[in-house]
Order: structure tokens, then C-alpha cells, then sequence
């Protein structure tokens, strides 16, 4: 993702960890239907079957991801509300969350190259019974993967990152999954190919991003220089996301007995104006919610503000990019 301005995103609550096993989490209700399932074939071994595609064919994708990628979506569009909170010193300052236009409202609707180098799992499965043909790591080499797939109709996901030496799926396998894992920057694409030899392209293939973008950006009064900050959103996110396979919906999953918290911080401002880099979240929920923020530093020329307390009202959706927007201008 590129960066943006001079900001820095801070240590995290909700950022993922690495070597965190995944969790397969397989409800009591799917266990003992399968337990039914097994003893009506009356053989395991049915239940397992292999699939057998035949001839295979040589897929090539140019993949590419973006936000928002739904002209006519308007999740998270919230009209935003200003709260405006005395800071003492003939300050006040105005808080809100909007969608993060200025800088994407091209990004939202168009989609970007993803570079060379970057490992998707791909995952190759019969979507008449589930079944997987394969799964594997493919790295994208100038700008585009080559696959091997089936004659036939095959259904295609591309999940990234899936950084496993060991295969999300076995071959035979049904694509019946939920993987729990810490909340980070995850890409997802689901299609379907028909049957045919001449079917060798899937057409734009652009994955989206399956969580939420969240960075503040603090605009301080004319001529003052705002050289760093840190501001704190209390119970906002969730420290796991569940990803459930084949249909790529996300739920979050918490870590304690309540949402997380997530805090950014930016540094080496040279102007009135300083914004963080993206922070990667799991929405604890969807519906318009107040939250409270804190700004925990915050230094304009010569003077630090600490500990100013005030809220923001917001709905974070999955799939979009947020701004913080705080604005502190003289009291009237």
C-alpha cells in the first residue's frame, strides 16, 4: 500500500502477530452432521472421493486489487457528524470520520496492479460438490499467474496472504473452512470458469480488501507546524477475524470479552497538516456506533496537548478506507 505523508503507524493492539497457527473452527452441529453423512454412505472412503478432472488447461490471470470495487455501494458512507471539544488555551478541536476520499476516490473504482513477487493461495474446487482439485502458493511473475485447471467447470478463490508451509486444502478435500487469525491486510477473489478448452481467462480479476482502512490526519491552525501526534480509538475493533471458505464472509472474533482498541501515531511534521499511514482493522461492528478518542500527545510549534478526550460517531465497513479528520482551530 503506499504510504502517506510522513506518518508512522504505531505498535498495535489489533495487528497481527507472527506465527500465529490459524484455528480451524468447526462448529458441534457440522461435526455431527457429518457423523450422520458418514453413516448413510456407509463408507468413509466416499466421502473422501478424489475428483477426477480429465485434461487439464493453462489459466492465465493478470490480478489486481482495489476498495469499494461496487459502483453503487454506499456501505459505510455515513453523512459524518462533527464533535466539538474544548482544549483549553483558546483551542478547540473538531472531530469526525469520513471516507477516505482525497485520496482515493480513483482508488476506490480502479484497480491496482498487485506486484511481482506476492504470493496468492489459489484454491481450485468443483462447485457442484465442493470438492478441491487443488491448493496452492503461486507468485505473481510480470504482473500475471499461470494455473493448471480442469476441462471442466471449475470455481477459482485467491486468498492472500496465506503464509502456511502446509496446504490450506487437501486434494479430495471439501472447501469447507473457517480460519481464524489476528486482523491484517487480507486479499479475497472468488469466479467460476465454465467448462471448455477455449475457457482460459477469468477476465479482470480484481481481489478486495476483506477488512477495513482506518488513518487520522490532524489539521492544525495557519502557519503552526503539527510535528507529531498520537491519538487512541477505545473499543473500535476486533483482534481476530474469522474468514469462512468457499464464500469469503468475515465475522470478527475477540481476543477478551470486549472490542479492541487501536492507536496511531504519527511523527516529523513540517507543516499545519500530518497524517498517519493505514491502520488494518476488523470492525467489532458494522452499525453506527459512537466511539471515544483519545489524544493521547499531540504537539503544535512549541506547546504538547495530552490526554484530550472526545468522540467520534462512525459505521466501519468491511472493504473501505476511513479518515479521522481532526481539526483544531482557535475557540470563537
Amino acid at each position: 500500500m503506499p504510504s502517506h505523508d510522513k506518518g508512522v503507524v504505531s505498535k498495535k493492539v489489533c495487528e497481527m502477530k507472527k506465527n500465529i497457527p490459524f484455528k480451524r473452527v468447526i462448529p458441534t452441529c457440522l461435526l455431527f452432521a457429518a457423523a450422520l453423512a458418514l453413516s448413510a454412505c456407509g463408507s468413509e472412503e466416499s466421502n473422501k472421493e478424489i475428483p477426477t478432472p480429465g485434461a487439464y488447461r493453462t489459466l492465465t490471470i493478470r490480478p489486481s486489487e482495489s476498495f469499494g470495487q461496487e459502483s453503487d455501494n454506499t456501505r459505510g458512507l455515513v453523512e459524518p457528524q462533527v464533535t466539538r471539544t474544548d482544549l483549553g488555551d483558546g483551542m478547540i478541536l473538531e472531530a469526525s470520520v469520513v471516507p477516505d476520499d482525497d485520496a482515493d476516490k480513483a482508488a476506490t473504482r480502479v484497480a491496482n496492479p498487485i506486484a511481482d513477487d506476492v504470493e496468492i493461495c489459489t484454491i481450485v474446487y468443483n462447485p457442484a460438490n465442493e470438492r478441491v482439485f487443488s491448493a496452492q502458493n503461486l507468485t505473481v511473475k510480470n504482473s500475471q499467474l499461470t494455473l493448471e485447471i480442469p476441462q471442466s467447470e471449475v470455481s477459482i478463490i485467491f486468498f492472500s496472504p496465506y503464509d502456511r508451509s502446509s496446504p490450506i486444502f487437501e486434494t479430495g478435500e471439501r472447501c469447507r473452512l473457517t480460519l481464524q487469525w489476528y486482523a491484517k491486510d487480507y486479499l479475497w477473489y472468488k469466479g467460476t470458469i465454465p467448462a471448455g478448452t477455449s475457457a482460459t481467462s477469468l477476465g479482470p480479476v480484481t481481489l478486495k480488501h476483506l477488512l477495513a482502512q482506518v488513518r487520522t490526519e490532524i489539521t492544525a491552525p495557519d502557519r503552526s507546524i503539527l510535528s507529531n501526534f498520537v491519538v487512541w480509538l477505545y473499543d473500535v475493533c476486533a483482534g481476530q477475524v474469522n474468514i469462512r471458505f468457499p464464500s469469503g464472509e468475515t465475522k470478527p472474533a475477540f481476543i477478551s470479552d470486549k472490542p479492541s482498541d487501536f492507536n496511531i501515531s504519527a511523527s516529523g511534521g513540517s507543516s499545519s497538516k500530518l497524517t498517519s499511514n493505514y491502520f488494518n482493522m476488523m470492525p467489532a461492528s458494522e452499525a453506527l456506533t459512537t466511539y471515544t478518542l483519545r489524544i493521547y500527545s499531540m504537539t503544535i510549534g512549541n506547546k504538547t496537548i495530552i490526554d484530550k478526550f472526545t468522540t467520534v460517531t462512525a459505521a466501519f465497513a468491511t472493504g473501505h478506507r476511513y479518515k479521522i479528520k481532526l481539526n483544531v482551530k482557535p475557540a470563537a
